[in-house]
């Protein structure tokens, strides 16, 4: 769980799992959203967690575009890489086939090698190179916010370091079943999500700051 706080707030936001808040002054909510993009330790606006340690900019993901997130990223790919070499470590058969190929590979390479007039050298090619070489990525052509909403959920597993996910204005974009179906996935996966919106939208349980700046509680389940 996180907890968000700032100068309107008589206590902190708790973020647990997938959490919806919002904030019905505009000024307000623009000034939050400014904070969250340009976050610091030591701003006003503060997130940190159950043992009151803040949280970095870097362990914060902001996303106000859906579809044009980009979820490659050289920190993903090479978990990624790393996982298909351990899949393939338990693949003894398989991981045989690939290392006499690779070995094949360098022999033919080195052949060449001694052909040529310059004295010339090369590092033997491992598993993750071949990986590299095969360009072995994520596949993110969703084309509906829905699919892509499940894609960066999954993708956010491979953020080792990131403590919490955070969308912008993107609930107006589901159906009622659509969204209960993004909350239990984000509940399945054990992560905590806070969904920013300057509006509400029905059907569902919120924190509300209102032009008044008292935060309540609206219940009212999907």
């Amino acid at each position: 769980m996180i907890n968000m706080n700032f100068r309107l707030l008589d206590q902190p936001l708790k973020i647990n799992k997938a959490t919806s808040f919002v904030i019905e002054d505009i000024e307000v909510f623009r000034r939050i959203i400014e904070k969250l993009y340009h976050y610091s330790d030591d701003d006003e606006l503060k997130l940190y967690d159950n043992n009151f340690q803040k949280l970095k900019k870097n362990e914060i993901i902001l996303i106000s575009d859906i579809l044009n997130f980009s979820l490659i990223t050289s920190q993903v790919l090479k978990l990624i890489h790393e996982e298909i070499q351990d899949q393939l470590n338990e693949n003894p058969q398989t991981k045989s086939n690939l290392d006499n190929l690779l070995i094949q590979l360098a022999g033919l390479v080195e052949t060449e090698l001694l052909e040529h007039i310059l004295d010339l050298t090369y590092t033997p090619m491992t598993l993750i190179d071949l990986l590299k070489a095969l360009k072995v990525t994520i596949d993110s052509n969703s084309e509906s916010i829905y699919d892509k909403m499940f894609d960066i959920v999954q993708w956010y597993k491979y953020q080792p370091k990131t403590k919490i996910l955070i969308f912008v204005n993107s609930l107006i974009y589901f159906s009622d079943e659509q969204l209960k179906n993004v909350f239990e996935f984000i509940e399945l996966n054990q992560i905590d999500v806070l969904f920013l919106d300057a509006l509400p939208r029905e059907n569902i349980n919120h924190y509300i700051l209102d032009n008044d700046y008292f935060l309540c509680i609206e219940n009212d389940i999907i």
